[in-house]
């Protein structure tokens, strides 16, 4: 009876171990669902620099998430579906994260140097001598023509 109890745990322990949920028919594509993560970590990124806790701010972030999801096509809950898939497949979801980050970084190497050409911008500004401009100098009045 032992044996029997134990042959049927270790049968129940392979067969659960081999199947594999299939993804649902309505599922994000992966592709679809690294674009969407990318806007959702710059979104909460730019939130939580503003208000400390994206969950405690006074202005609520739904909103915000309402329109990145139009913005893509999606729906609140197709991302919760698709980020819940996802994460349940560790290996799939870090590669995911590893594109995201890829882009994330892109964007702000980009927005660097955009800062970068801004600065340089301004110090040029800067350098006009502004030493031979009289304020105060009188500008030729103007004329009236004569009829």
């Amino acid at each position: 009876m032992r044996a029997f109890f134990l042959y049927f745990v270790f049968l129940f322990c392979i067969t659960s171990c081999e199947s594999e949920e299939k993804p649902p028919a309505d599922l994000m594509p992966k592709d679809k669902f690294t674009e969407v993560l990318v806007d959702v970590r710059l979104l909460e990124g730019a939130y939580a620099s503003r208000f400390s806790r994206v969950d405690a701010a006074e202005f609520k972030i739904d909103s915000y998430y309402l329109t990145l999801f139009q913005k893509h096509g999606v729906d609140k809950q197709q991302f919760l579906d698709a980020y819940s898939y996802y994460t349940s497949r560790p290996k799939e979801m870090e590669a995911i994260e590893g594109i995201v980050m890829e882009r994330l970084s892109a964007l702000q190497a980009t927005q660097e140097q955009l800062n970068a050409e801004l600065k340089t911008f301004q110090a040029d500004s800067l350098k006009r001598d502004s030493t031979k401009i009289d304020s105060l100098a009188q500008k030729p009045a103007i004329q009236k023509k004569k009829p």
